[in-house]
């Protein structure tokens, strides 16, 4: 596409880097034994679980902000070639 300095197709397969990403962070529930230990790995566990989800959803936001930069570019290129077609 003459003119863009990001083709299209490679801001798509960024997006789907980022959203498979997503799917790749996970956090298993750890059972440290009876006592405050375990109280302890729980407390840790739901504290990284919070910070996990809150990076799935900025992978997530990243994503969907790729996908519409490329439908923006996308959409600008066919309306260029409708008005000078």
């Amino acid at each position: 596409m003459t003119g863009y300095t990001v083709d299209p197709a490679d801001l798509a397969a960024a997006a789907t880097v980022l959203r498979s990403a997503v799917a790749e962070f996970g956090l298993a529930e750890v059972d440290a034994g009876p006592g405050r230990v375990n109280s302890a790995v729980a407390a840790f566990t739901a504290d990284t679980r919070a910070v996990l989800t809150s990076l799935n959803a900025g992978l997530e936001g990243a994503a969907a902000a790729v996908t519409a930069a490329r439908d923006g570019y996308l959409d600008a290129d066919s309306d260029a070639a409708r008005r000078l077609g």
